[in-house]
């Protein structure tokens, strides 16, 4: 497997020429001509970019006909919980068997190369510029309410190339909006956003999932006494808000809550069969253009695949993969064969 463009670039720099009018226009000559060798570098280029979009194709269905398989097996774990809903009450064994598909649901997030082909709400991840984000608070602290004193707050924020200090004056009086407005255009810049209740009572907080792991044990904030107490700088809880399509949401331990749960589960079952049928028709009208029109040339079928999956979880990551060979017409229709 190659892993990098510059890899790959590499590569395609001991790729042999693929036109035979280059070829015929080196003849003759002991030394290639300035023009001869660029058009070498032109083909060059050209047949990696092919292999490249070749490659990104056969990504693009893989990780579709995963997606597809995955979310089936998710099906198939609620429509389990959905049986059971009824004996749990009364049922012991039902009760803990809930119990055990729901930690199933939540510990199976599949993935493609790496990359999670769902989020915590079993939602495609069909859009990475927008994935849901994850929402918490802070226990005890509420930044937007308004205080009758200035106040100096001082965050440690932890990122991937480790922790950033950041200091921020909330002003005195200013109303819940105005303060969320305030830490939001401080905090946005590091992937986190907030968002202030309108009595200033309670403040939200939301982030990326990648930055989730390195948030959800907390955060390092000092204050002057009014918000935050003074002193050194200190660890302040987070806690998440967890959407009702997320399985740790589900109240399970008593006939009121599973009856929500029920029409949870009915819900994301629904959503999950949807997902799986367009992402089936995507795969189908692919096969129907592979073995309806053998005569199609590549750069259309190319085209099809980028039209179908231009949502796909793996769009903008997909450019830098590159397999060993390259994808042919055959090796197309073969791999839509076996999904």
């Amino acid at each position: 497997m190659i892993n990098g463009v510059s890899d790959a670039l590499r590569l395609a720099g001991q790729l042999a020429p693929v036109s035979q009018t280059v070829k015929s226009s080196l003849s003759g000559t002991d030394k290639p001509s300035a023009n001869a060798q660029a058009s070498v570098g032109q083909f060059r280029a050209t047949a990696f970019e092919r292999w490249a979009q070749m490659t990104q194709a056969q990504h693009r269905v893989s990780s579709a006909q995963l997606a597809i398989q995955a979310q089936n097996s998710l099906l198939g774990s609620l429509k389990q919980m959905l049986s059971l809903i009824p004996q749990a009450m009364k049922q012991p064994q039902a009760q803990a068997r809930l119990e055990q598909l729901r930690s199933q649901l939540c510990s199976n997030r599949p993935c493609y190369l790496g990359l999670p082909l769902l989020d915590h709400q079993f939602s495609l991840r069909l859009n990475p510029a927008r994935p849901q984000r994850r929402r918490f608070r802070l226990r005890s602290v509420s930044l937007t309410t308004p205080k009758a004193r200035d106040e100096q707050l001082m965050w440690q924020l932890p990122t991937a190339d480790g922790p950033v200090v950041l200091s921020l004056q909330l002003p005195a009086n200013a109303q819940a909006q105005e303060l969320a407005a305030l830490l939001n255009m401080a905090l946005a810049p590091h992937g986190i956003g907030i968002e202030g209740s309108e009595d200033g009572r309670e403040t939200l907080l939301e982030c990326d999932e990648a930055l989730w792991p390195l948030l959800k044990d907390g955060l390092q904030l000092k204050g002057q006494g009014y918000r935050l107490p003074a002193g050194e700088s200190r660890q302040i809880k987070v806690q998440e808000i967890l959407h009702w399509q997320d399985p740790r949401e589900w109240d399970l331990s008593s006939a009121a809550g599973l009856k929500q749960t029920e029409i949870k589960l009915q819900k994301v079952y629904r959503k999950l069969s949807e997902q799986i049928r367009q992402t089936q028709a995507q795969l189908q009208h692919l096969g129907t253009v592979l073995h309806t029109q053998p005569a199609a040339p590549e750069a259309e079928l190319l085209q099809t695949v980028s039209t179908q999956f231009a949502q796909s979880p793996f769009a903008g990551q997909l450019k830098a993969l590159l397999a060993q060979a390259n994808l042919g017409r055959q090796q197309a229709k073969e791999l839509l064969n076996n999904q």
